[in-house]
């Protein structure tokens, strides 16, 4: 199925959406909701802000070359398009495609389907089945994956929605068609993607998506839980070692990390190794020092100048003393969060091997989104699946469990956790 889509979408002011949050005065009631919400009180006014930029109507409307799959009977595609929606009117003033963007939905069986789809617009498709080829050999049936690329000159986007995929995943409602993007805007503005540092690359798509697709300040604050907990773990790693809770296993700490992943590291590795999380918290910073129009600031200047020349521009001050407070940032968030009850403790230098995210990744499932059992629940589930009488996050929110049973996060005796609905 082949349709041309024209997308009606929402944006307030073109190129300066949000003030520096850095001298707003929060309220009692802000202080209090982002306890609860288990974040600092700037990031709760940082996505009030964001939100409140795509409540404005234009006439605008971009168009996607909409290519669909026939093995897709449900309508997945239309609900990742409403999330899209978001991420088309918050960069419209940076990126405003004149041609039409092909965009395809298919799942683990169209491999020889998107090499067709692929070849009909005119773009080789190479490296894209190797993608795809390499994913689907990982995680089967239950693969997602998405990405944004301009081969041969021409931005296209795909999704694939395997057919077993988890159903607590909701991939569809979740950031990751605004997290493409926000690649799109990126390559626009910096020239090419290549020229930004990784976690900076990767870690601002994971925040402005996962800010665009929560509708509600509930909604953010459990995926922005999800998000710095289970992708701060490396993929490869198991048991789970999340870098937001251990950056003792972390050679040389958070310093060392973000230099290491600057513009020249390994595409393969950025992401799956704990950038997605960790350039999350970095971009949340940043955005409370001077709101997007720092962050458009900065892409521009990367494209005529080093991304660290860049950066030192945008904020006033050298990348050393920023990089120092984006660390004491994430040490702070990592207070305020309820850590998962199974995380190993951080190891000592006598007994510590070496750190996994400096010997290399792989492209690996998703991780598990909600809080691990304590040693008391012997109920059977992976780790890291949500399951009845776990932990949770947001009482009245619903989702599945590990069996795909339906449940909810309710109040037990004083304990948020997940019971049968």
């Amino acid at each position: 199925m082949r349709r041309i889509l024209a997308m009606a979408v929402t944006i307030a002011a073109i190129f300066s959406l949000t003030p520096s949050l850095a001298q707003a005065t929060p309220t009692t009631k802000d202080v209090s909701l982002s306890r609860k919400y288990q974040m600092p009180v700037n990031a709760l006014l940082t996505y009030r802000t964001l939100q409140a930029s795509l409540s404005i109507k234009t006439k605008i409307k971009p168009k996607l070359d909409m290519h669909i799959a026939p093995t897709i009977t449900n309508n997945w595609p239309k609900d990742l398009l409403a999330v899209l929606d978001g991420g088309i009117a918050y960069w419209q003033g940076q990126y405003l495609p004149t041609e039409t963007v092909p965009t395809f939905f298919f799942t683990e069986k169209d491999r020889e389907w998107l090499k067709g789809a692929l070849a009909e617009v005119g773009i080789d498709s190479e490296k894209t089945i190797a993608n795809f080829d390499r994913n689907v050999s990982i995680n089967g049936a239950a693969t997602t994956w998405a990405g944004s690329s301009n081969e041969n000159g021409r931005v296209f986007n795909l999704y694939l929605n395997g057919t077993e995929a988890p159903a607590w995943l909701n991939f569809p409602s979740s950031q990751v068609s605004a997290h493409e993007w926000t690649h799109n805007a990126q390559a626009e503005m910096a020239g090419s993607t290549s020229v930004l540092p990784c976690w900076y690359k990767e870690g601002s798509a994971t925040f402005f998506g996962t800010a665009i697709a929560a509708k509600t300040e509930s909604d953010y604050a459990t995926l922005r839980a999800i998000t710095v907990i289970w992708q701060s773990n490396p993929y490869s790693v198991n048991p789970p070692n999340f870098l937001l809770f251990n950056e003792k296993s972390i050679a040389g700490g958070y310093e060392k990390y973000f230099n290491d992943r600057d513009a020249t590291y390994s595409a393969d590795k950025c992401g799956p190794d704990g950038s997605y999380a960790l350039g999350f918290l970095a971009t949340e910073y940043l955005m409370q020092l001077k709101g997007k129009k720092g962050q458009v600031d900065f892409m521009t200047l990367s494209k005529s100048m080093p991304w660290k020349s860049a950066i030192a521009k945008t904020y006033g001050k050298s990348w050393p003393i920023l990089l120092k407070e984006i660390a004491t940032y994430i040490r702070t968030s990592a207070k305020l969060i309820k850590p998962p009850t199974d995380i190993p403790p951080a190891p000592s230098k006598s007994t510590s091997t070496p750190s996994p995210v400096t010997e290399g990744t792989k492209q690996t499932p998703t991780p598990q989104p909600s809080t691990s059992p304590s040693p008391a629940e012997q109920d059977g589930a992976p780790p890291g699946e949500a399951a009845i009488g776990r932990s949770c996050l947001d009482a009245g929110k619903t989702g599945f469990s590990w069996k795909q049973e339906p449940i909810t996060c309710k109040n037990v005796s004083g304990t948020l956790k997940w019971v049968a609905s």
